[in-house]
């Protein structure tokens, strides 16, 4: 019962969660007008109708649903999180900029031209279309040093604007980097994982001589000689990875050989035990063969001692 209770409990916990999330909200805001419209017939030529009805379009914003079916947008996602601070600090400095040279460019262009720039708004409008180079040429400087005003933030325009690219660019070359590593790890695991099937094998293991135990030992440590792995990936590279696949190729022949010569000692061994065997075979039977002699045979023309006249 209390099982049935807690499956219970966590499906409405997740059926909650669900429903909760910020796209799961704008597809009920998309799906309410029009419910709305069919239970309330409103007219499609009404205010209110008609504002319902464009609530449809935040169903656009469901397509937002497909990044997770693509690797770059999930790229794009962990750069952005990985260079929060970056971009932080990019759009303090442009609302800096923006904000400093909106409030010199008043002061000096209200005075010229006050029916221009009338108020800061204006200004910070300016300050946006000259920084981003937009340029629509409704609100324009006259004076000297509001021209050089606007030719130094066009020019710090220029330079604040290619930050962020340089962050995106600097993101995407590390998560690529970062997957390539993982890849190239991923291969020389495969390429040395799971050891030499001959080692792991317990029939190769046996009692040997001790004139053999010399040469036994040493098979063993090469056949065991673990390999080393890098203890940083970020200094891998291609030539790295493939090296250290070469090595971990030479590494499994040795360790094939070495299987291969302790089946020979282990073969050698076996047949040197069963000549013993044989050699103690032959002795045994024919040190029988001479102890235990057959009885001697009677001549049939010669009479027994019994039988013989007196």
């Amino acid at each position: 019962m209390q099982c049935c209770q807690l499956a219970v409990t966590l499906t409405l916990c997740c059926r909650l969660k669900w429903m909760t999330r910020p796209l799961s909200l704008i597809d009920l805001m998309a799906l309410v007008p029009f419910y709305l419209e069919l239970s309330l017939q409103f007219d499609t030529h009404h205010h209110g109708g008609l504002t319902l009805r464009s609530l449809r379009l935040l169903r656009i914003v469901s397509f937002l649903r497909l990044e997770r079916m693509y690797n770059a947008m999930k790229n794009l996602r962990v750069i952005f999180a990985r260079k929060k601070e970056e971009f932080l600090v990019v759009t303090y400095l442009t609302a800096v900029v923006v904000l400093t040279s909106s409030l010199i460019i008043f002061f000096i262009e209200h005075v010229a031209q006050p029916s221009v720039f009338s108020s800061f708004g204006v200004c910070v409008w300016w300050s946006v279309e000259t920084i981003t180079s937009l340029g629509y040429g409704d609100v324009v400087p006259i004076t000297s040093m509001g021209r050089a005003v606007g030719a130094l933030l066009a020019l710090w325009g220029i330079v604040l604007f290619t930050i962020p690219g340089a962050v995106l660019g600097s993101g995407f070359i590390e998560v690529m980097l970062e997957k390539q590593r993982a890849e190239e790890a991923e291969m020389y695991s495969m390429a040395m994982g799971g050891g030499s099937p001959i080692n792991n094998n317990p029939q190769f293991v046996g009692n040997f001589s001790d004139d053999e135990h010399g040469h036994e030992n040493s098979t063993e440590t090469v056949a065991h000689t673990p390999i080393s792995v890098a203890s940083s990936s970020n200094s891998s590279t291609p030539r790295v990875a493939a090296a250290m696949r070469v090595e971990a190729l030479h590494q499994k022949v040795e360790a094939i050989a070495a299987g291969q010569r302790h089946l020979e000692m282990h073969f050698r061994q076996q047949q040197q035990q069963l000549e013993r065997l044989t050699r103690l075979l032959e002795v045994s039977l024919g040190v029988d063969a001479t102890s235990v002699s057959p009885p001697p045979t009677r001549r049939n023309h010669e009479p027994e001692q019994h039988d013989l006249p007196r």
